[in-house]
């Protein structure tokens, strides 16, 4: 049973007006409103036709049919958003000021307490498995934009190690459990083309973010930054950081000796296991997604995004941001050391 969008100018194609798509989306001189008029329907309901059921650049109508009905036919995964557009404006309406899933949630029904109320999981899977531009404005805005869940899989490692690492696994485990202050994730966020670079380093705890943009990627050149960013924190504000195995971290001995911290390294291809950093590089994505020359990004501007990360209420921060976190933590420090 077919799952059908309420919106007005989206409506299911039934197996016969799949087939005139096949026939003619291959062919370049038939534009896709020619397409729309041929089988009677908007010409956003060929593109996102197109979009969503083509394999590989392919359009099958077949193929495309059966993977419709596939995601149509499902329980009702939750009849309140099915039938409440008025949330799911509001949830996008945040989504597209640059919040994520669970941010727009709580500021959708923090203003409006009238709504009915839904969890994270249940507008994800809503938005994966619903055919409407609804749900699909909402998979592509997610940090990390898909139409379905992806699968983690398992790759061989063909970087070379760097000198005299230290593994994650010696990093101590008050670190696993973000109880204890200062234990910092880093990582090098490319611009176009790999030319242009900033650093991301993101405090466990607090998931406090400090973006530092690079004139060099020279390893010498930012691991100096990263002195220079840090070195005004009190002591123990700052007890290590977790790299990935990129070569702008060649010269981590010299990090590790002049900050008097511990360096450590996640496994190669474990993005999970630096999973607070990664996260923030999504949402800075949000900004300047990739591809984005960073050349022309001035300073201030890079600052700006900072701001707006380290002041966004987080639920797993019980809804406090983490420049108040970083801030509390900081002052406890001082008067540890005073």
């Amino acid at each position: 049973m077919k799952h059908s969008a309420t919106t007005e100018g989206y409506s299911q194609l039934t197996l016969e007006q799949r087939g005139v798509i096949e026939v003619l989306a291959p062919k370049p001189d038939v534009l896709q409103t020619e397409i729309a008029q041929a089988i009677k329907v908007n010409q956003s309901t060929v593109s996102r036709e197109l979009a969503r059921n083509s394999i590989g650049g392919v359009y099958d109508a077949h193929l495309a049919h059966n993977l419709a009905q596939h995601r149509a036919y499902r329980p009702d995964v939750c009849p309140i958003l099915d039938s409440c557009p008025e949330l799911v404006k509001h949830v996008i309406h945040y989504m597209e000021n640059k919040r994520n899933v669970k941010q727009a949630l709580f500021l959708t029904h923090q203003k409006y307490p009238k709504l009915p109320t839904v969890c994270a999981e249940t507008l994800y899977q809503w938005a994966y498995t619903t055919a409407s531009p609804e749900a699909d404005r909402i998979c592509k805005l997610l940090t990390y934009p898909r139409t379905e869940r992806k699968k983690r899989s398992k790759r061989k490692s063909n970087r070379g190690k760097l000198k005299n690492q230290q593994n994650i696994a010696k990093r101590s485990k008050l670190a696993d459990k973000r109880r204890v202050f200062g234990f910092w994730e880093g990582d090098l966020v490319m611009g176009k083309a790999g030319k242009t670079a900033v650093v991301t380093l993101v405090e466990r705890k607090t998931r406090y973010t400090i973006i530092i943009p690079l004139e060099l990627k020279t390893s010498k050149y930012v691991v100096q930054t990263i002195i220079f960013a840090l070195s005004f924190l009190p002591p123990k504000a700052v007890r290590s950081i977790t790299w990935d195995n990129g070569k702008e971290m060649a010269e981590h001995e010299m990090l590790a000796e002049l900050l008097d911290i511990n360096i450590y390294f996640a496994d190669p291809h474990s993005p999970w296991q630096r999973g607070t950093n990664e996260n923030t590089n999504g949402q800075l994505r949000k900004w300047y997604p990739k591809g984005t020359d960073f050349e022309g990004v001035t300073y201030d501007e890079w600052k700006k995004v900072e701001q707006w990360l380290n002041t966004r209420p987080m639920e797993v921060l019980s809804m406090k941001t983490p420049e108040e976190l970083f801030l509390k933590n900081l002052k406890r420090l001082v008067r540890m050391h005073l």
